[in-house]
């Protein structure tokens, strides 16, 4: 099991190491490049806009770390965010990836354990997940390896 399929799509803030819906610029992969693959999501349900989405839309193309800056939106929707995400991974092989999102009260949450758990509520094609866990034959936590 890959650490990206871990990730949760409870819309929060998760820094793992390790198609597109919106993307910003030329995003073809250029040889000898290294990335940063940094992601946000569509807005949720009525809400015309998703924070994680304006947070992170302007980083596209620049560099940070002497690494290109890849930047994508997810959908909202159970199965094609981590299809899509997986598809970027295997693309662009980053050296880190930042996947924002919302979640709670606070500004800034930031998460170094990933869940093999979904919340039980309604994506943007108003579908509910088929399993409450992302995976049967993972292990309920992954931890980051951030110090």
């Amino acid at each position: 099991m890959s650490r990206s399929a871990f990730l949760r799509l409870t819309i929060s803030l998760i820094l793992l190491l390790s198609m597109p819906s919106m993307v910003m610029s030329d995003t073809t992969v250029q040889p000898n490049t290294k990335y940063i693959l940094v992601t946000g999501f569509e807005p949720f349900g009525n809400e015309s806009t998703n924070g994680s989405w304006e947070a992170v839309q302007h980083l596209q193309g620049g560099v940070m770390a002497n690494k290109k800056v890849i930047v994508y939106q997810l959908p909202v929707v159970w199965e094609k965010a981590s299809e899509i995400l997986q598809g970027l991974i295997l693309k662009y092989r980053p050296v880190a990836v930042v996947a924002f999102g919302e979640a709670g009260v606070e500004p800034v949450r930031l998460e170094l354990v990933a869940k093999n758990a979904r919340d039980m509520y309604r994506d943007n094609n108003n579908q509910m997940p088929a399993t409450y866990f992302i995976s049967a034959s993972a292990p309920l936590t992954l931890h980051t390896t951030l110090d």
